[in-house]
């Protein structure tokens, strides 16, 4: 149907799938569609329609979805946000300079795969570091650029260059802030399993003070298939 579009984004490093993102937009009844297939194969409705109903904003509804809808087609193909994506997240992984690696069993539901684990806590230090080559790496990057500019242009609302330009100043004033993060004593430990095809097969997050569980695990041995995810506290 012309009234539906789509998009399914995946997050892949050295080849291989992290994470992905399906999104369905239905303009006609106003709802978009969202789903994380690694996570969980249900989708997440939202309605805007109520919004129709309250009389008052229809004109502004309709403008929104004129404009999303031009948007939307103007968005790069999946290939090239997997390109952006690889590339950023290989950025963030160089900025990280202490990586402890070893080898481990990942046990998902009572199925365990030999795997590597990578452990990388994130201090005040780490923030920053991330912080500033991602912000350099967009302030050269050319794709961004055409990214940002064809979304712009195909909204209609304002000059494209021009936007740019600003965007471009915020990046430098961000820049000149890098050294004003400051997370205290706070730290992060994240904690990834890899397989022996480069997969992420399991993630973990340890965020200091919380009193929780951040996690999902997929483990493999031959037929069978463990998974197990928890992201909150549990009772």
């Amino acid at each position: 149907s012309d009234k539906l579009g789509s998009r399914d984004y995946d997050i892949i490093l050295n080849g291989k799938t992290l994470i992905g993102v399906d999104m369905i937009f239905d303009s006609e009844n106003y709802k978009v569609y969202c789903a994380v297939p690694q996570l969980n194969e249900k989708y997440l409705m939202f309605d805007l329609s109520d919004k129709l109903d309250s009389g008052y904003v229809d004109a502004d509804i309709e403008e929104f979805m004129a404009i999303y809808e031009s948007v939307f087609a103007a968005l790069p193909n999946e290939e090239t946000v997997n390109e952006i994506i690889t590339r950023y997240l290989t950025v963030v992984i160089e900025a990280c300079d202490d990586v402890e690696e070893e080898s481990d069993v990942l046990e998902a539901n009572g199925v365990s795969q030999k795997c590597t684990k990578l452990t990388v806590t994130i201090d005040t230090k780490t923030v920053q570091d991330i912080y500033e080559a991602v912000l350099k790496e967009v302030k050269n990057d050319k794709k961004i650029e055409k990214v940002i500019k064809d979304a712009v242009k195909a909204s209609g609302v304002e000059d494209a260059d021009k936007y740019y330009d600003e965007f471009i100043k915020d990046i430098d004033e961000m820049l000149n802030k890098v050294d004003e993060i400051d997370l205290k004593d706070f730290k992060l430990k994240v904690i990834t399993w890899v397989n022996g095809r480069g997969e992420a097969i399991g993630r973990e997050l340890k965020p200091q003070y919380f009193d929780g569980d951040l996690y999902y695990y997929t483990a493999r041995n031959g037929n069978k298939v463990g998974v197990e995810a928890v992201f909150g506290r549990e009772d």
